[in-house]
């Protein structure tokens, strides 16, 4: 480390302090893109992996002797957002964030480690940008299976490689919802042509459910009263986190498929009898209804949980 007097290490630590917190707000809005475009296509994060360097852990499993980017890892980062059935195939959706092509746009025989930062290009030259990733019936990780050699900024065109379709999506793209909008459409387009399926229509969202169900039945569901969840790929359920304050009045679930919407509805004042679990470190309540109609349909699967049948507050089951 370069040696500086007093005056320089206060204005290192002052650049330092910003960028953190420039950082944290850059990361909140990257977590509402991802958010938003899961919703959009109806999956949900699963779970996700640094692409990059080697996470650094928590607790005894942590190490100071990792690489400074062990500990930074959303620069290069998978979220993997479950899978889709279509016609008996799994469609599996992840989005890869690349906070800096810089590393991969300079040539090889400059590249020395990814520790020397001052050899990356040129921040004003490289990009920042998110791939859009659609494996059909074949799961991993999309860098081995398909993004490898494809991460320099000049790389800016669909990628297809067997039963894998990557598209990159410069982040200026996603500056407002309407915006977002826009590159959402293109790449459901783009899966429709490749794949011939639709990431939105083939489920209703659930702003359009609220609206069906409050045209149809003239009462007045909200984003606020309403929970919505599909399916989840790993297990046949549906998957809910609720704070009991929202009990102060009728909660609705909504359980949606692709072709129908099991509505719920949980009276205010149900939390009172003690029959689902609230969580001591939260105070609230996970559920986990089961959606296979061969085990408990309908029932809490939750561990630690109830048990809790809800076939008895079915409002309404709506079919598409």
């Amino acid at each position: 480390m370069d040696k500086l007097n007093t005056t320089e290490i206060n204005a290192v630590l002052k650049d330092v302090r910003s960028a953190y917190r420039l950082l944290a707000l850059y990361q909140k809005r990257l977590l509402d893109i991802v958010k938003y475009t899961a919703s959009t296509y109806n999956v949900s994060f699963n779970s996700g992996w640094s692409k990059f360097s080697n996470a650094a852990s928590h607790g005894n499993k942590a190490s100071i002797d990792k690489s400074s980017w062990d500990w930074l890892n959303l620069y290069l980062y998978e979220f993997n957002l479950g899978s889709i059935k279509r016609d008996g195939d799994s469609y599996h959706f992840k989005i890869v964030h690349q906070a800096d092509t810089g590393y991969y746009d300079v040539s090889k025989d400059q590249k020395t480690s990814i520790d020397n930062v001052d050899q990356f290009a040129e921040v004003s030259v490289s990009s920042t940008r998110l791939f859009f990733v659609v494996s059909k019936n074949d799961n991993g990780c999309p860098k081995q299976h398909i993004l490898n050699g494809n991460l320099s900024s000049q790389n800016q065109s669909k990628l297809i490689k067997g039963n894998w379709l990557a598209v990159p999506y410069d982040l200026q793209r996603f500056a407002n919802q309407a915006d977002a909008d826009i590159v959402l459409n293109e790449f459901n387009a783009i899966c429709k042509e490749n794949f011939g399926i639709d990431l939105i229509n083939g489920l209703k969202t659930k702003n359009e459910i609220i609206d069906i169900i409050n045209t149809k039945y003239d009462v007045f569901l909200t984003g606020n009263n309403t929970n919505c969840a599909t399916i989840a790929s790993n297990k046949k359920v549906w998957w809910f986190t609720i704070p009991v304050l929202k009990f102060e009045e009728d909660v609705h679930l909504l359980l949606n498929t692709t072709d129908r919407v099991i509505w719920i509805v949980l009276p205010k004042g149900l939390i009172n009898l003690n029959l689902l679990k609230i969580r001591e470190d939260n105070g609230k309540i996970d559920l986990e209804i089961s959606a296979d109609g061969d085990f408990k349909f309908l029932h809490d699967l939750k561990s630690g949980g109830t048990g809790f049948d809800f076939s008895g507050f079915v409002k309404e089951t709506l079919q598409f």
